[in-house]
């Protein structure tokens, strides 16, 4: 599991600031300067993001979309990782949070299988005490036990609202871009 977090980081990085500081990368370049200092800015505004609103991200991801156990948050951290560094190698403008979103609807689809639904089943039927792996309540720290049935309830009312706010963030990156070149013009 922590490893599977680690390609996820490795490849959020190597995709994500690429496509963050591109623009300016080709700027640099056109002016000769060194492109070092890019990837210094980039770096250090996808940190800034992940300090400032990084927590709600992962408590969004990672609870309120499928509730998700250890075998269900590798698969979908493992999925997000491999698509991200294939098309990071493909040079493919991807983003990492929609692939996990996407990550996690394959987990709710997976768990609508018959094989899966007898599979969860009985992970989620062996006794308190066995060592599964399972999710943990971070609250209590108490191991919380899958439900049967429970494979893959997926949150749509979460999904919603996410889909509306990337739709959203179009027109809002378009309408700053436009202000901005507006106001550079007129200087």
């Amino acid at each position: 599991m922590i490893l599977s977090a680690f390609l996820v980081c490795l490849s959020h990085g190597s995709n994500d600031v690429g496509n963050a500081i591109s623009p300016l990368l080709i700027l640099m370049k056109i002016e000769g300067q060194p492109d070092y200092y890019s990837f210094l800015l980039g770096s250090a505004g996808i940190a800034l993001g992940l300090l400032v609103m990084g927590v709600r991200v992962m408590e969004t991801v990672g609870k309120e979309i499928v509730v998700l156990d250890f075998m269900k948050g590798f698969s979908s951290q493992f999925a997000t990782a491999t698509c991200v560094c294939l098309g990071s190698s493909l040079g493919l403008p991807l983003s990492t949070t929609h692939c996990m979103i996407g990550a996690l609807a394959g987990v709710h689809v997976a768990g609508k299988t018959p094989w899966m639904k007898q599979a969860y089943s009985a992970y989620s039927s062996q006794p308190d005490g066995a060592d599964r792996g399972g999710a943990h309540d971070t609250a209590k720290d108490d191991y919380v036990k899958p439900q049967a049935g429970e494979a893959s309830k997926m949150n749509f009312k979460t999904v919603k609202k996410i889909l509306f706010w990337w739709a959203i963030t179009i027109p809002c990156a378009m309408s700053a871009t436009a202000l901005c070149c507006w106001v550079l013009l007129s200087v």
